[in-house]
């Protein structure tokens, strides 16, 4: 097999060196220390990391470096494997920052580029992209860590919504966060019958939703990233139910792929 960088990886490699060189120093002088934050930007180190890489995740997205597999049509550069290994490594290379959004870059944006309406696609991809609208996303809970499947937050249909209520856990920037892509139980009964990789749908969930709290949990750094996320009634539109979850096996590892949803779901 030939591992050899092709002209169009060597092209791709010389672009983003370029643009890093051109771009890196300016972003780094803008946010060299607390006494040269830009305007407005809070100063606790968390929320002062995650405006630093919104700005980041900004400028990438002007030169089309922000989503490199997303589709030339939505910004990206629908890029190679062997361009993601060098992007990988010019980044690494010149210690660049991390983005801001990157759950919604590299997992929920491509997720609803493929499976998603275009409705979907045109209300939520361009805030993704920009970093205008930070996401998380919630899959564990107290008894559903390693076995996901076991989770039991429950999206219950009542008219043209679904009424959640449940806990997740050590959700990454939930707190932060104006959207989320989170796994419910849309069958309640299919624990108790022994099926329970059956009723499990990915719902995209507005934070700000009355009946949902987001209380972050303080690390041993005196941080607070992560967060219980409590739904208590909320109420989740049910055009906003995107994807059903089903259990496939590689191996001896289980894993969830996130496919299109039936109209009953």
């Amino acid at each position: 097999m030939d591992f050899a960088y092709s002209p169009e990886d060597i092209a791709f490699r010389d672009e983003l060196r370029e643009w890093l060189e051109e771009n890196l120093p300016k972003f780094l002088a803008d946010w060299g220390g607390d006494e040269d934050l830009p305007s407005g930007a809070v100063r606790s180190s968390v929320s002062r990391s995650q405006e630093r890489r919104k700005d980041w995740q900004r400028r990438l997205n002007e030169g089309r470096w922000a989503a490199i597999n997303w589709p030339q049509e939505w910004g990206g550069r629908e890029a190679t494997p062997e361009q993601n290994v060098v992007h990988a490594e010019e980044n690494a290379r010149v210690r660049a920052p991390g983005i801001y959004n990157a759950n919604g870059i590299w997992q929920i944006g491509p997720m609803i580029i493929k499976w998603g309406t275009e409705e979907q696609k045109q209300r939520w991809l361009p805030g993704i992209l920009d970093a205008s609208e930070h996401w998380c996303q919630g899959f564990s809970e107290p008894e559903a860590g390693s076995d996901l499947a076991n989770l039991r937050t429950t999206a219950v249909r009542d008219g043209e919504e679904y009424v959640v209520n449940g806990q997740k856990i050590w959700i990454s920037t939930a707190h932060l966060a104006d959207w989320g892509l989170f796994l419910l139980r849309t069958d309640p009964g299919a624990i108790e019958r022994g099926a329970k990789h059956e009723g499990i749908t990915a719902f995209i969930v507005n934070m700000h939703t009355p009946g949902i709290e987001c209380r972050p949990i303080r690390d041993i750094a005196g941080e607070e990233l992560f967060n219980e996320v409590w739904f208590t009634d909320a109420r989740v539109p049910a055009d906003w139910n995107a994807f059903s979850a089903r259990r496939c096996a590689f191996d001896s590892c289980a894993f969830f792929v996130l496919t299109r949803s039936s109209p009953a779901s």
